[in-house]
């Protein structure tokens, strides 16, 4: 259950499933990531972000008087009031609760899945070349709504069929 809290990791997942994944110089080559000092997020800690919001005049005045009756900032004001909100609303999306850290990951009969971006992290594939191989009847995935999810056992059959298994 202690692996399951931690975040998506590709190469962890190949290693757990058997998978070798092919080395591809396919399509456009990878921008590196260039690190930028963006002056709008200077002073903040790493777990705040600056957000512009449209709010109604009397939801804003609410909680102007709610920062000033308990003395703190606005930012703290709102950050307490959508935490407040939020904590109800932990179960939203239950296909997204590992990404999320809450330790839940969907089973379909019982079977571990992944996402289209996961799997194509694994295998090393686009997401569009992911969805390919689903729409071919490659690979086979279950949708839940707009999303497509693959089963362990269907990955490593797909992996299997594609010789990229140990």
């Amino acid at each position: 259950m202690e692996d399951d809290k931690q975040k998506f990791n590709a190469k962890r997942e190949r290693a757990e499933l058997g998978i070798i994944a092919t080395e591809t110089n396919q399509g456009r080559p990878k921008n590196k990531k260039i690190v930028r000092d963006n002056s709008v997020q200077a002073g903040l800690t790493a777990d705040w972000t600056r957000a512009t919001f449209i709010v109604r005049v009397s939801h804003l005045q609410k909680l102007k008087d709610f920062a000033y009756t308990e003395r703190i900032s606005i930012k703290e004001a709102l950050d307490v009031a959508l935490e407040k909100f939020l904590q109800d609303y932990d179960d939203l999306l239950p296909h997204d609760k590992e990404r999320r850290g809450s330790g839940e990951i969907l089973r379909i009969d019982g079977e571990k899945t992944y996402n289209l971006k996961e799997v194509s992290a694994i295998l090393n594939r686009s997401i569009l070349t992911v969805r390919q191989y689903i729409k071919m009847g490659k690979l086979k995935a279950n949708q839940i709504g707009n999303s497509y999810f693959v089963t362990e056992s269907a990955l490593k059959a797909f992996a299997k069929s594609r010789s990229i298994m140990i």
